[in-house]
């Protein structure tokens, strides 16, 4: 860990403190050097998906508001943000997602995040299964597969 300068608030933007940090399998491919961030060119990751040694990396996490200068968000309220991974960041307003009532940090990165989002869209938008159908996923899948299980045993 390093010393890093204490952010300030701006107008429209909350002060986050960390709480949790996503660790997904698809951070393998930022840590990978050029190989790596060259099998994302091109896609939504690319501008975020290539960390030199030494950087900070910027992922999901989930923060506390510390102090707020943007409407709808109050001290002690948890959101989701795409930041560095510091203990403190200056986040705007429109980058955030508030934690739903009533679930953890833990539950929205397992449920609710990249892994899930993957599975749940990769049957719904890509299988598009129909009453009927029979699906396998390898367990190799992992929590992504978990997801599209029951997405598939919901939807078909």
């Amino acid at each position: 860990l390093r010393a890093c300068e204490v952010p300030s608030c701006g107008e429209n933007q909350v002060i986050l403190a960390t709480h949790m940090m996503s660790m997904d399998p698809t951070m393998r491919n930022a840590m990978a050097g050029e190989d790596g961030a060259a099998r994302t060119q091109g896609s939504q990751y690319w501008g975020f998906m290539n960390w030199p040694v030494g950087s900070v990396p910027t992922w999901r996490i989930c923060g506390v508001v510390r102090e707020s200068k943007a409407p709808g968000f109050e001290k002690g309220d948890l959101c989701l943000a795409m930041v560095p991974w510091r203990e403190l960041n200056a986040v705007d307003a429109e980058n955030l997602r508030k934690v739903p009532e009533g679930l953890t940090p833990s539950a929205c990165f397992s449920c609710l995040e990249l892994t899930a989002q993957t599975g749940y869209c990769g049957v719904k938008y890509v299988a598009r299964p129909k009453e009927g159908d029979v699906a396998y996923v390898s367990g190799a899948a992992g929590a992504t597969g978990l997801i599209a299980c029951h997405t598939f045993k919901h939807l078909g």
